[in-house]
């Protein structure tokens, strides 16, 4: 436990003596995500009760850090499971001896929770099992009974149709961060990798045509060098970037779409991913240059791709939803699936909460209140049934 954390495990915080919050402990489970940013917000402002709000604020701090600690082993917990039946599929698709798909696996560390307890054991977490068409979709559970439309808009347009929709949960906007990241590391790694190399080509013509050249300066010569570089750096850059932009793109879009239309992932929705990039990519070659172009874009790039992601279980998409998404997003724990009374009893706490963060405090009625240790100290998981 760190010193940041240590340092409000014996906090007091002045409430009035007749709050309804009286007897309560505050925990973040208790509250939604977005609810809970609505308090980590209100908590910035220096007016209001600004005591409780600055206890209240290295509080969150501390007990969303320790919740990271368990999220962080129960993410490398899946990572493992997901490892080793990874492994026995590939020995048993390439024959490999039996001993090639076992591994020894090492123990976890052992959590110690001072400010913060989990709703759940990590082994629970960890052995929670879904069917395969959840992680296809990579939306929370029960948008397989959804339309293929209605799971194609909540996944590339969460903000408009996703009910309940809130921007740091990582499930809502999970399938769109994938797309978009796709595009930024394949356009960038490909983009800069061919940049250097271009760059590199106009410093040696650059040094092979200016061997006759007077320079007033070495730094004067060191700086026409380095423009030389940079010139054919950013050109290229920007040249194979857009190129490989389009094509990942394109056949991460039409794959990862018909993956969730389909809540399948064979390797036709490759095949097909790779042939309207590359056929649209050659547009100007007219029809036949198009079909061409894209029968040797989903033979070459979307049947490897394919027998990789499709048939071998190795797309990074699921890989990525099974540690990190999953084992969260299906708790009943989670807010996005507590029933109608809980989320009314979680409204109401942070009404209450909220209407003492902003009651003026001065220094009289400060020196003169009741001082109220239970509400930060030592939380318990025991939910308040009414105030």
């Amino acid at each position: 436990m760190s010193e940041a954390s240590s340092d409000v495990t014996n906090p007091c915080i002045f409430l009035q003596g007749n709050s309804p919050l009286f007897n309560y402990r505050f925990n973040i489970n208790d509250f939604t995500l977005p609810q809970l940013l609505r308090i980590r917000s209100s908590c910035v402002h220096w007016d209001g009760n600004w005591y409780l709000k600055n206890n209240l604020k290295d509080l969150i701090n501390a007990q969303s850090k320790e919740r990271g600690r368990f999220i962080r082993n129960v993410i490398l917990e899946r990572r493992r499971d997901y490892d080793q039946v990874l492994k026995r599929k590939l020995v048993h698709a390439l024959h490999l001896p039996d001993r090639w798909g076992h591994s020894r696996k090492k123990k976890l560390e052992k959590l110690h929770y001072v400010v913060w307890q989990p709703p759940e054991n990590i082994e629970d977490v960890c052995a929670r099992t879904y069917l395969p068409h959840e992680a296809y979709a990579g939306l929370p559970p029960g948008s397989s009974s959804l339309t293929g439309w209605q799971r194609l808009k909540w996944s590339f347009f969460p903000n408009r149709f996703m009910p309940k929709f809130c921007p740091a949960e990582p499930s809502h906007r999970f399938n769109l961060e994938c797309f978009l990241n796709t595009i930024l590391i394949g356009s960038m790694a490909v983009g800069v990798t061919m940049a250097v190399a271009h760059g590199l080509k106009f410093v040696s013509d650059f040094d092979r045509t200016n061997l006759s050249n007077i320079y007033a300066s070495r730094y004067d010569a060191h700086r026409k060098r380095h423009d030389a570089f940079f010139r054919g750096f950013v050109r290229f850059t920007y040249r194979w970037g857009w190129r490989v932009g389009f094509l990942i793109g394109g056949m991460t879009l039409i794959s990862q779409s018909l993956c969730i239309y389909r809540l399948k992932d064979t390797m036709a929705n490759y095949m097909v991913a790779a042939f309207f990039p590359f056929s649209l990519y050659k547009w100007t070659r007219g029809v036949k240059g198009m079909a061409i172009t894209g029968t040797i874009g989903a033979i070459f790039f979307g049947v490897p791709l394919g027998f990789l992601c499709g048939s071998c279980g190795l797309n990074p998409r699921l890989y990525k939803f099974d540690t990190k998404i999953h084992p969260f997003i299906a708790s009943p724990q989670h807010w996005y699936n507590w029933p109608e009374e809980k989320m009314e009893l979680s409204e109401r706490k942070m009404n209450l909460l909220l209407e003492e963060l902003n009651r003026n405090l001065d220094e009289k009625e400060a020196s003169e209140i009741e001082i109220y240790r239970n509400f930060l100290m030592q939380p318990t998981l025991n939910k308040i049934a009414s105030f």
